[in-house]
């Protein structure tokens, strides 16, 4: 993993592995089995997010990735 330090606060990120990883977490402490189902569904020998999990997902990588972009710095 390459990060390049400006000074102690600037660290080079990948907004897409970061904002998909915040969503993940957020959506796994989040979720409602009762109320949602499954999170995971399997087809074809396939793992992937049911309906409702992708939803909530796509909506917490949105929200995670509008706030890393917020805090971007200008010394990139």
């Amino acid at each position: 993993m390459s990060e390049k330090t400006i000074n102690e606060h600037d660290v080079l990120i990948n907004v897409v592995e970061l904002a998909s990883e915040l969503a993940t977490e957020s959506l796994l402490r989040s979720w409602d089995y009762e109320k949602k189902g499954q999170i995971y569904i399997e087809e074809n020998g396939v793992l992937s997010y049911s309906e409702n999990a992708q939803d909530d997902f796509n909506y917490f990588y949105d929200k995670h990735s509008d706030l890393i972009l917020s805090c971007k710095s200008n010394n990139f």
